[in-house]
């Protein structure tokens, strides 16, 4: 069995796949693919049938301008929705640099009204995940909406908020595209 989600292994999707894996699958031997997107994936979703999609249903993408919602219809012919579960994502933080004052923030696109709630940066630039947020953060940010576990605080950088949300995961069954 194959499971496809979004990597690297620092992301909530491989942990939420991890814990699937040893909730439900304990006795089967399951291969993880990771993908640097979830985009890439949607888009090459016709090469993997028969296999499955572990992601979470606040998915939302700047790139293809869907939500979670828009792509479990667009693949209701092509998609076996196999099972659901709660897992408690990594806490949020959300960062400022004061070192930095370029008015660019990062996050992922799925948390960006979030952090929209909180700061009015100049531009908010989105990425495939949050860990990849953070790493973009580094180079010229000024604001991140990220994991926890993804960040080292600096000495110029102030905590404005912190979040602590539970997500709802789907597992998906790809299959040969129904008439």
């Amino acid at each position: 069995m194959r499971i496809h989600t979004l990597g690297p292994k620092q992301t909530d999707s491989y942990a939420a796949t991890i814990y699937y894996i040893e909730q439900y699958l304990v006795n089967q031997t399951v291969e993880i693919q990771l993908h640097t997107s979830f985009e890439k994936l949607i888009t090459q979703i016709s090469k993997y049938q028969n296999e499955y999609i572990v992601m979470p249903t606040a998915f939302k993408s700047s790139k293809l301008g869907i939500d979670w919602g828009d792509f479990h219809y667009r693949n209701v012919n092509r998609l076996k929705l196999v099972t659901s579960f709660i897992f408690e994502i990594s806490p949020l933080i959300l960062l400022e640099n004061r070192r930095c004052n370029s008015g660019v923030a990062y996050t992922h696109a799925a948390l960006a009204d979030l952090m929209s709630q909180v700061v009015e940066p100049t531009e908010i630039k989105c990425t495939g995940s949050k860990y990849l947020a953070y790493q973009k953060y580094l180079e010229n940010g000024q604001y991140v909406l990220t994991n926890t576990k993804n960040i080292y605080l600096r000495k110029d950088e102030i905590v404005l908020k912190r979040f602590k949300p539970q997500m709802v995961w789907v597992v998906y069954q790809i299959v040969k595209e129904q008439l």
